[in-house]
Order: structure tokens, then C-alpha cells, then sequence
């Protein structure tokens, strides 16, 4: 067995931490001030030389306690490491701070794993000195491994946890048996020995299988988030960024799930919309349009949502109690001063109390206010 000096079993475990600590604060952004981050890390590192240590005295090449090693009682700080990072990321769910410490950890050690076999074979075919070889060969690992975190890895990784949405638990789990998968592999056929082919064989399936998984899971998260983008931009009007009529029919619905006193449907249409086309132009109408949707959402504002149906339509649903009072502060666009100058909105609402009668109310709102523009005179 290759029996590591202090310095050649330092590197790594200092890089273990340094680089474990790097990803952890790459992930999310954390809102503690930076004198709480340090006094969280050394809290960890201290709980581990106050706890660990005694426990590998305790437990380690113990007679009554056969088969534990210095790896296995490394997994109690887990808990501890995970509370830290709640702390550190309160915005990040507690799966995602789960998933976060075992596969920051994981990769940590299969990047040990991964150094120690190479220079054992180096060692072996060529009779390098295997000490000043592991080190050599960490650090070339570290740093690749690094650079690719940076240029590739890292966005991916935020926009896979973004993903998973639900199914976090599911990633969590896997990371969970993934780390201690890798532990116990170690332990069963102690992979420091003088490696024979086999031997290679098994420690490099260690560092594969998870690696492989991980690729699988978000590459899975990265198509799942790219459906999910292509979903929100189906509902969405390109113009003005408001939702389209048919995610209004949808959240309709789920407003009306969530409140048993029913809703408000108003149905708008500018007036004299077609005057603005024909004398400044189809992007000052489209930038008119956009001047519209900015200051009706502040008038619906959280009590509701306003959505772009067609054209210069535009439905609102409200949640209010005063259905006229907002029809005013909808109206008072025309107070922003800006060209060309608004020329009114035509305004049609009623009740609604039930999902099946969505459409009837919604051309009930639409037939009042065509009455509405009719009375005022105003040309479409």
C-alpha cells in the first residue's frame, strides 16, 4: 500500500476544502454579509476538529468496531454542513442546499479518487516517486477540473436546479446515495493498494458512474427548463409582455380555483386606435400600445393581471371590490404627457363567479363596452 506523507495528503484535502467551498458560493448568491460566511466555514471546520477527531480515535483500527474508517466517520459532519448551508442561501429550498453539499462533496472525492489512481499507475509503470506524482498530478486535475467548472459546468449546473422544479428530491436523493455510494466503494476494496489492471478498472467506474448520472440528470433538467421557456413564450404577447389570451382562459381558471367570491373580467379597447397607424406610423402605434400596458398593469396593479388579447384589445382580470375605481385609473393614462397624446379606451366589465361561465361573461364585457364606445361616439 502507498502510505501518503503529510504533505502529499494535505494538497488534496486542502484543495478539497478550498475548492468545495468555491462551487458552494458559485451556485447561488448567498445574502450574508462575508464575516458570516467565514465565521459559518470555521464553524464547520471546528466542530470537526472538536468532534471528528475524538470519533476517529474513538472508532478507527478499533477492534471492537472492524471495518470503520476514517471516511465513514467523515459523514457525520454532513448535517452540520448542510444547517450551514441553509444559512448561507435562506432564498435556496433545503433539497437544493441537500443536493448542493453531496455533490460538492462527491466531486471532491472523485477528484481525489481519480489523482491517486493515475499517479499510482505512473508510479508503477514508469517508477516515479509516488508522492511528489499524486501532488503533481492533483494540482493538473484541480486545475482542468476548475477551468472546466468556469467555462462550462457552472451555468449549466444553476439553470438544471432551476429546472427540476419538483422534482428536486428526486436530484437530492440521487446526490445522497451517490456520495455515500462512492464512500463505501472506496472502503470495500481499499483502491490505494498496488493497482492491478482490474483494480484500475473498478476505481475509475467509481469516478464514471456518478459523473455519467449527473450528465443524465441535467441534461433531462436542461431540456425540461428549455420546455418551459418555449411554454412561457406561447403564452406571452412578444409586443407588449403581457400574457395572451390564451393564458388569460387558463389563469382565469386558476383565480377562480383559489378565491370563492369570483372575479371581475374587463374587456378594453382603444379608441381611435387605427387615427395613430395612419399619422405616425405602425411603430409609434406599437410603441403606443406598449405605453398602454404599462400604465393599465400599474392600475390593475396586485389585484389582478392585464393581458393583450388582439390588436388593441385588452382584458383585464381584478380581484377588487370597485370595478369603477379602476376603470378610472385606467383611464388616467391619458395624464403621462407623451406623444402622441391618448385618446381614450373603451371600457366593459362584469362578474364572474363560475369557470363555465367564462365566455359568456367575457362577451357579456365585450357587448358593454362596444355600448360604452357607441355612446361616446367614438370611431374604432
Amino acid at each position: 500500500m502507498y502510505v501518503l506523507n503529510d504533505l502529499a495528503r494535505s494538497i488534496p484535502n486542502f484543495g478539497f476544502s478550498i475548492f468545495g467551498i468555491y462551487m458552494a458560493h458559485s451556485f447561488y448568491r448567498t445574502p450574508r454579509k462575508i464575516w458570516q460566511c467565514l465565521a459559518a466555514w470555521i464553524g464547520i471546520y471546528t466542530a470537526w476538529i472538536i468532534i471528528g477527531i475524538p470519533l476517529d480515535g474513538l472508532f478507527v483500527n478499533n477492534p471492537l468496531f472492524p471495518g470503520v474508517t476514517h471516511e465513514r466517520v467523515c459523514m457525520f459532519i454532513g448535517p452540520l454542513a448542510i444547517f450551514v448551508y441553509c444559512y448561507l442561501f435562506p432564498q435556496v429550498s433545503v433539497w437544493k442546499c441537500v443536493f448542493c453539499y453531496f455533490m460538492v462533496d462527491n466531486c471532491m472525492i472523485l477528484l481525489i479518487i481519480l489523482a491517486r489512481t493515475i499517479s499510482t499507475v505512473l508510479s508503477q509503470t514508469f517508477g516515479f516517486s509516488h508522492d511528489p506524482c499524486l501532488i503533481i498530478v492533483y494540482l493538473l486535475l484541480a486545475f482542468f477540473f476548475l477551468l472546466l467548472y468556469e467555462k462550462f459546468l457552472k451555468e449549466t449546473i444553476r439553470q438544471s436546479l432551476d429546472g427540476f422544479g419538483k422534482s428536486m428530491k428526486m436530484l437530492s436523493l440521487f446526490a445522497l446515495l451517490s456520495y455515500f455510494g462512492t464512500l463505501f466503494q472506496i472502503d470495500v476494496w481499499a483502491p490505494w493498494d498496488v493497482l492491478k489492471f482490474q483494480d484500475v478498472a473498478k476505481n475509475l467506474s467509481i469516478v464514471c458512474v456518478p459523473v455519467v448520472g449527473y450528465g443524465l440528470a441535467f441534461r433531462i433538467a436542461s431540456e425540461h427548463a428549455h420546455t418551459l421557456r418555449l411554454e412561457e413564450k406561447v403564452d406571452y404577447d412578444t409586443l407588449t409582455g403581457l400574457k395572451n389570451r390564451h393564458r388569460m382562459f387558463k389563469d382565469a381558471k386558476q383565480f377562480l380555483e383559489n378565491t370563492a367570491d369570483g372575479i371581475w373580467l374587463f374587456f378594453m379597447d382603444l379608441d381611435s386606435f387605427k387615427i395613430i397607424n395612419d399619422k405616425y406610423g405602425h411603430s409609434a402605434g406599437d410603441a403606443y400600445l406598449c405605453r398602454f400596458a404599462r400604465n393599465a398593469s400599474r392600475a390593475v396593479s396586485d389585484l389582478g393581471e392585464l393581458y393583450r388579447m388582439s390588436g388593441d384589445e385588452f382584458v383585464a382580470i381584478y380581484r377588487g371590490e370597485c370595478p369603477d375605481r379602476l376603470a378610472k385609473a385606467i383611464c388616467r393614462f391619458s395624464e403621462d404627457h407623451q406623444e402622441p397624446a391618448f385618446l381614450g379606451v373603451s371600457i366593459g366589465y362584469e362578474f364572474l363567479r363560475t369557470e363555465n361561465d367564462l365566455k359568456q361573461v367575457l362577451h357579456n364585457a365585450d357587448q358593454m363596452m362596444y355600448k360604452n364606445k357607441a355612446k361616446r361616439g367614438v370611431q374604432r
